[in-house]
């Protein structure tokens, strides 16, 4: 890689820290507050794309809460945000005292080399002082239609966010297999434990040009909506990626990201 293009894209990652740490700054911190592991939770796909050679962008499996089993290939990155509110129509983030009726997540996520595989690592923002969280999600190198992936999410438990098993302790660990029909179709069908409670599974499909749709089945309701390509919102030729749909089928959700 050029060292212009290296220079570029630690540029972006800085620019997109920047951006994140000022929108946690407009979310306050309470009981209903963010991470919101239900909706967007800073997992490979949610929010934008991810192919099968982890490659984030526009082609690839979109999700918004579950995982897929892709992960970022090393050197690859994306910064996602996005926010849920407790009505139909999407709003930004909640900037009211005291429990607020909106649920923002935001954060990073950076590809690497690990066993014979690629593993993504996520930062997640908590709550308007800044406090994290970090998942990783790990996808061995094999070939075909059928990939395979683990993680763990909230990797040290403390987030206390969604968790209906145990109060002191919300790591969550999951194994999850995603199918690649062609045509830029997938499917994923997965178990995890805490947040997750459950199987889950999920699935994308091109819809129009710079148009796809996705559904998921989160172990507590039917996720779905759909999401738009962005072209000339960043440097480079990926574009960046927003969604909007629902949580559960009534709290409206949407997620805006990008691949630097």
């Amino acid at each position: 890689m050029a060292q212009s293009d290296v220079t570029l894209r630690a540029r972006l990652a800085a620019a997109g820290a920047l951006i994140l740490a000022a929108a946690a700054g407009a979310q306050i911190s309470g009981e209903r507050q963010f991470p919101q592991t239900r909706s967007l939770s800073l997992l490979p796909g949610g929010g934008v794309p991810v192919s099968s050679e982890g490659v984030p962008g526009w082609e690839g499996a979109l999700t918004l809460s579950t995982p897929i089993a892709y992960s970022l290939r090393a050197k690859e990155g994306v910064y996602v945000m996005g926010n849920t509110n407790y009505a139909r129509w999407p709003k930004l983030f909640d900037a009211r005292k005291g429990e607020g009726d909106s649920n923002g997540s935001l954060g990073l996520l950076f590809g690497s080399r690990m066993f014979r595989g690629n593993a993504t690592f996520s930062w997640m923002f908590v709550d308007s002082r800044l406090k994290n969280v970090y998942h990783i999600h790990y996808s061995p190198d094999l070939k075909g239609r059928w990939r395979l992936g683990a993680g763990l999410q909230d990797v040290f438990g403390d987030s206390n966010t969604q968790i209906p098993l145990d109060l002191t302790n919300s790591a969550s660990a999951y194994v999850v297999a995603t199918y690649e029909f062609g045509g830029d179709a997938f499917a994923s069908v997965g178990y995890g434990g805490q947040r997750f409670y459950g199987y889950f599974a999920s699935a994308s499909v091109p819809i129009a040009e710079g148009w796809k749709a996705y559904a998921e089945y989160d172990t507590f309701g039917i996720n779905w909506g759909v999401a738009a390509r962005l072209k000339g919102l960043v440097a480079g030729e990926r574009p960046a990626v927003v969604t909007f749909g629902y949580l559960k089928n009534r709290w409206a959700t949407w997620t805006i990201g990008a691949p630097f």
